[in-house]
């Protein structure tokens, strides 16, 4: 009496093993830094059947492993402390992270884009006094800087001419 297994029965991988390491595997991910659903589910796909992956993302999701909104909240505080980006540069990361549009606009509707741009902008106008640079070529390099940053033109050109009265007062 044979009792090997054909070999088809070696190929299908127990559902109940594939999800645990799917679960395995997404925990391993979100363990470095927090994640957005979308991110997790890139990271799983084409290396676990969708079935195991949909269940390892509402099973992380209802332990609040995975939660855009928080995410999103997080990512813009950080950005804030550490390196200031203004509302449209903010937007086009977080969609990138594949966090969903509302999600993102209710987020940014807590920013105040003003102060974020005056972090941002006073170490680097500082560096364009001491260069020398008059008022106009102050202006005009401060107000680049902080549109390259995402912030827009009309909150740039506030900034810039605040901060040159402010060094000028001082």
């Amino acid at each position: 009496m044979d009792t090997e297994l054909p070999r088809d029965a070696h190929s299908e991988p127990d559902p109940g093993q594939t999800y645990s390491q799917c679960l395995a595997a997404a925990l391993r991910f979100i363990s470095y830094r927090p994640r957005t659903v979308r991110e997790v589910a890139r990271r799983l796909e084409g290396k676990f059947p969708p079935l195991s992956i949909d269940k390892t993302i509402a099973h992380l999701h209802d332990l609040h492993y995975l939660d855009d909104a928080a995410f999103c909240t997080q990512w813009i505080t950080s950005r804030e402390r550490r390196r200031p980006k203004g509302k449209t540069a903010l937007r086009q990361e977080l969609l990138r992270l594949g966090v969903d549009r509302g999600i993102i606009e209710q987020a940014l509707d807590q920013t105040d884009e003003a102060a974020n741009a005056g972090n941002a902008a006073r170490k680097y106008a500082a560096r364009l006094i001491t260069q020398g640079n008059g008022a106009q070529d102050f202006r005009n390099k401060l107000g680049a800087y902080l549109q390259r940053r995402g912030f827009g033109y009309g909150t740039a050109r506030d900034i810039a001419t605040a901060l040159w009265d402010e060094q000028m007062e001082a």
